[in-house]
């Protein structure tokens, strides 16, 4: 008889979900991903533990294969795979809603037929972008106001599962995630654009960056999953502020990647402000609560650009 946690990560081949699957590997854990087939290398990011997980071809917007998969028999249940782009979600706001809403609704239904003596925990992030234009810091009592497809998707699955979690006792608890990074995030994302501008400083390429003094709250990737196990890990479900809790300003990031490889004038380089780029809000979480509740640390940004700084080539 084994007492081995097993846990289902769909999502599994994304930047969370690798850290995610790597922290419970060294928690002892069997650990099984949910995947969809690519004719492009999705695997990258969890190559060098492939022999140590299972994993399971499907899809989370086909419910017969989320009710198969969630079947057999977990401990806990994290649930990453979405949508995760702001800025594409307004091109592909109905892929963004069947995604997003729609796994959501599979993975719960799943768990809710299949549960319903036993007990199974289930982790869900959510986005801080539901807030909008709230004033920072934002805690877990501020209104939301989504301001994207995006936002909207993230808005309707947090109270999704606040819904299964009163109606049918649904373990089911909601990290509400602010910016996180790490060498594992793609390309696309603010401070990846940043560090790989001041990587490659002497290209002619330009660091096109919208309002310079916009604070942004990023935390760290592995920090970020290190909190979902530990909500996973409290007797009662609820939502938590995922956060550092601090904000920099894209200048102050610019400033510290670029002095990291030896820049002490980014200026001086090709970095220019796009006054044609639309304002963001200002997200800064106040996490308090998650730190009160898992004793959670969460890593300063002068710790996380140098991580990054030096992975990538």
């Amino acid at each position: 008889m084994t007492n081995t946690k097993r846990a289902l990560v769909t999502g599994i081949t994304g930047q969370d979900g690798s850290y995610l699957a790597r922290n419970l590997l060294g928690r002892g854990y069997e650990v099984h991903g949910l995947y969809r087939h690519s004719s492009c290398d999705n695997l990258w990011r969890i190559r060098e533990i492939l022999d140590s997980i299972t994993l399971h071809k499907g899809d989370v917007t086909d419910p017969l294969c989320v009710d198969d998969i969630v079947s057999s028999s977990y401990d806990e249940i994290y649930h990453l795979a979405d949508q995760d782009n702001v800025g594409w979600s307004k091109h592909l706001s109905h892929a963004t809603m069947n995604v997003t809403i729609g796994g959501t609704i599979n993975i719960l239904e799943a768990v809710k037929n299949w549960y319903p003596e036993g007990f199974v925990k289930v982790f869900v992030p959510v986005s801080a972008t539901m807030f909008g234009s709230n004033p920072a810091p934002q805690n877990e009592k501020t209104r939301l106001d989504p301001q994207s497809p995006y936002a909207c998707a993230k808005a309707s699955v947090y109270h999704l599962c606040r819904y299964y979690r009163r109606e049918y006792k649904v373990y089911v608890s909601c990290g509400i995630m602010y910016n996180h990074d790490s060498p594992k995030r793609g390309p696309d994302y603010l401070l990846q654009k940043i560090c790989r501008a001041a990587k490659q400083a002497s290209s002619l390429r330009p660091l096109l960056m919208g309002n310079l003094d916009l604070e942004v709250d990023i935390g760290y990737a592995p920090d970020f999953m290190e909190a979902a196990i530990r909500i996973l890990e409290l007797d009662k479900p609820d939502d938590f502020i995922v956060s550092t809790g601090k904000g920099y300003s894209i200048k102050q990031m610019i400033e510290m990647a670029y002095l990291y490889n030896g820049i002490s004038n980014p200026w001086s380089c090709d970095v220019v402000q796009d006054a044609d780029r639309p304002n963001q809000p200002t997200l800064i979480g106040d996490n308090s609560k998650v730190v009160e509740a898992t004793g959670m640390a969460f890593n300063d940004l002068k710790v996380i650009i140098p991580i990054i700084m030096d992975e990538l080539k």
